[in-house]
């Protein structure tokens, strides 16, 4: 796995995505679908219970993932 921030800015509190790419299989590129992840916290926060555990999840049945981390009220 892959695994790389991309910041959106230069700016240190500007969003940011992490990403979990799965490798290739078998020297294979292989076409994998795709999900962003933004974590709740209903306004607040970003809820770190639903960042990296999320994304695995969705790596393990074969999906590629990013997780959104954002800026809150």
């Amino acid at each position: 796995m892959i695994n790389k921030r991309i910041y959106l800015s230069e700016d240190v509190s500007a969003p940011y995505f992490d990403t979990y790419i799965l490798e290739k299989v078998l020297n294979r590129d292989l076409i994998r679908p795709f999900v962003l992840i933004c974590p709740g916290g209903g306004y607040f926060f970003c809820n770190s219970r639903e960042t990296e555990s999320i994304a695995l999840s969705f790596n393990a049945v074969g999906f590629n993932a990013a997780v959104l981390t954002y800026s809150t009220g």
